[in-house]
């Protein structure tokens, strides 16, 4: 086939010389560009194996005639060529019956043909050939057969359990399968078709026990073609076989990286490619952002810029969302029973745009190195997580200087920009801003910069955060104090034993949080991404039994790493390998999926425990 498409194909480059040829074949010179003897012979090649006969493109006529007339047509021959059908061991193709056999066969006619091209003979060879009708019966008894190879049967397409099918059901989905070429009589449904309890490693394997029908078919003209039995499967247990064969394969072979879709978006945009948000954020918002000059924060002139940035902010969200939301209410009292100090409320007033203007100068300085940034490894996660570690914005930290003391411990405790970010989001960029955060002891008290970061209050003790300390505690987790990487399923990722940079006290009480919950959206979205059938995951229920996840970095070196521990020999967090590295990504291991038709309970399957697969946050091969 792959030679019949190199030859067709350089058959369709040459047709422009050809209908030259035909306009103007008085000309005995041959155009360059027409097409060659050689390539006619190539052509009439492929029709010497008795596997692939040339067929007629319809049956009325003279069967000679229809047979040069064809070739002439499908290879565009000028008036330069003349083609014959010579009678010398001509034979017409005949079906025989199945007297003997269970199916029965379609034997080829032979042609002779003599070929000149400007009347030198350059081909007299035979073909094999069949008339279009014979062709349609060898087509359809090929498809026959294989339905009863031992890995292959017929799919009664329908959602369909295996007890509902009977004998019409199969008959008319026989007859629609061959387009009603056939006549199909079902004498016995032998065995139902079931799904294989046992795993396999081998991506050739099938997952599938057969069920078998004895059917009788005969062509129009009532000659009986094939008569014994085929095997065959309903669509829910093989859209379950398919999707589980193409899942394991994946999941065993190298090939097995996939980039996330970023759905919502008014461009294609996935976490590969997020560095093709940086011109579309630039186009639309690049003047306005950095308009904000950081070196004026406390002042009026911050104050406008940053109200101008907001409103365009908005303006591009409700282009995308139809909604504005800085208008939102973020108003909620967080805390159950009754507020004590022992059991304290917390209270947060304000809306969407009110959170922002707190952040603003973190937010200004985060996105003006957002459009200016080059994203040399093309991995803008990583790049936005190196951004978030490092040393804090010199104009951010003296905004806060200016706003709140040089003496004071949230100034004393910004050291990266994410402390920035996370301190300005609860106190703002200066005192007095809309929104806020409170607690109710029974009584309500602000939450002060003080007792933010240590200071106690009466009755209650300083919260002691460090919030650079503190996400790096949970993000510790997925480093190699995880050995083999983290559970997916059942480990809490907020291990009170291992949390740092907050009070005792509140990480005590933190719930207990795993991944298990993120897990069904995640493969859900995942899974198409890897090339696997969509449709087909839509009629499945996805069940992920385990798994193990592994953060991993690209060093100096250019050799990959797991996520050390950061807390190694330190209390505070050692960044140097995800300051330093070069990539990342993120590698799914030892998975294990169950797969369920959401139209027949019985057709599940559980794949192997052994499955990887690796989230890929760069577009970057080298």
């Amino acid at each position: 086939m792959k030679k019949l498409l190199t030859i067709l194909s350089a058959l369709t480059i040459s047709m422009t010389g050809v209908t030259t040829v035909v306009a103007c074949h008085s000309n005995t010179q041959k155009p360059s560009d027409q097409l060659s003897p050689e390539k006619v012979k190539d052509f009439l090649k492929l029709y010497q194996d008795e596997k692939n006969p040339f067929i007629l493109s319809r049956d009325d006529g003279n069967q000679q005639n229809r047979l040069v007339k064809d070739i002439i047509q499908q290879l565009h021959l000028s008036s330069n060529y003349e083609v014959k059908v010579l009678e010398k061991d001509y034979e017409e193709p005949v079906l025989q019956g199945n007297t003997k056999a269970a199916m029965a066969t379609v034997n080829n006619g032979t042609a002779n043909l003599s070929l000149k091209y400007q009347g030198k003979e350059f081909w007299n060879d035979k073909i094999f050939w069949l008339t279009n009708e014979l062709g349609t019966v060898k087509t359809n008894l090929e498809k026959l057969t294989s339905f009863t190879a031992d890995n292959n049967g017929f799919v009664v397409p329908g959602q369909f359990t295996p007890d509902k099918i009977d004998s019409a059901i199969m008959t008319k989905a026989l007859k629609t399968q061959f387009k009603s070429s056939f006549n199909f009589t079902v004498s016995k449904i032998s065995a139902r078709p079931s799904v294989k309890g046992a795993t396999t490693k081998k991506s050739d394997d099938s997952i599938i026990n057969y069920g078998t029908t004895t059917i009788d078919v005969k062509t129009s003209k009532g000659i009986t073609v094939f008569s014994g039995e085929i095997n065959w499967v309903t669509e829910p247990i093989n859209t379950v076989a398919d999707f589980v064969m193409e899942l394991m394969g994946k999941g065993h072979s190298t090939n097995n990286g996939f980039d996330l879709q970023i759905p919502g978006l008014p461009i294609k945009l996935s976490l590969a490619t997020l560095y093709d948000f940086v011109g579309m954020i630039n186009t639309m918002m690049g003047h306005s952002i950095n308009l904000v000059d950081l070196s004026s924060i406390g002042t009026d002139k911050f104050d406008q810029n940053w109200a101008s940035f907001l409103a365009e902010l908005d303006k591009n969200i409700m282009t995308i969302a139809k909604v504005s939301i800085l208008d939102i209410s973020l108003n909620k009292t967080i805390g159950e029973g009754k507020p004590s100090t022992s059991n304290p409320f917390v209270i947060i007033e304000g809306t969407v745009g009110d959170l922002l203007t707190n952040m603003a100068p973190s937010i200004i300085a985060l996105l003006q190195w957002f459009i200016s940034n080059d994203f040399k490894s093309n991995n803008v996660i990583l790049e936005l997580i190196q951004f978030l570690l490092s040393p804090v914005n010199s104009d951010v930290q003296n905004g806060i200087k200016n706003a709140w003391g040089e003496d004071e411990l949230f100034f004393k405790n910004v050291k990266t920009n994410l402390d920035s970010l996370i301190g300005l989001a609860i106190l703002g960029y200066k005192p007095d801003l809309a929104f806020n955060l409170k607690l109710n002891i029974g009584a309500v008290l602000p939450i002060i910069q003080g007792f933010l970061f240590g200071k106690d209050l009466p009755l209650v003790k300083g919260l002691e955060l460090r919030p650079t300390k503190l996400i790096m505690s949970i993000l510790n987790e997925f480093s190699t104090i995880s050995k083999g990487g983290v559970d997916l399923l059942n480990q809490n990722i907020l291990n009170k034993d291992n949390i740092k940079g907050i009070l005792a006290d509140v990480k005590n009480n933190l719930p207990e949080v795993t991944l298990k919950n993120f897990m069904g959206p995640l493969w859900n979205t995942v899974l198409p991404s890897l090339g696997l059938n969509a449709n087909q995951l839509g009629q499945l229920n996805v069940e992920l039994l385990q798994g193990r996840l592994k953060v991993m970095f690209k060093n100096q070196s250019d050799q990959w790493e797991e996520f050390q521990d950061v807390f190694k020999n330190t209390e505070d967090p050692n960044l140097d390998q995800i300051l330093q590295a070069k990539d990342m990504k993120l590698q799914f291991t030892n998975l294990q999926f169950k797969l369920t038709s959401k139209h027949d309970p019985n057709a599940t399957f559980t794949t192997n425990n052994d499955l990887t697969f690796e989230m890929l946050l760069s577009d970057k091969t080298v």
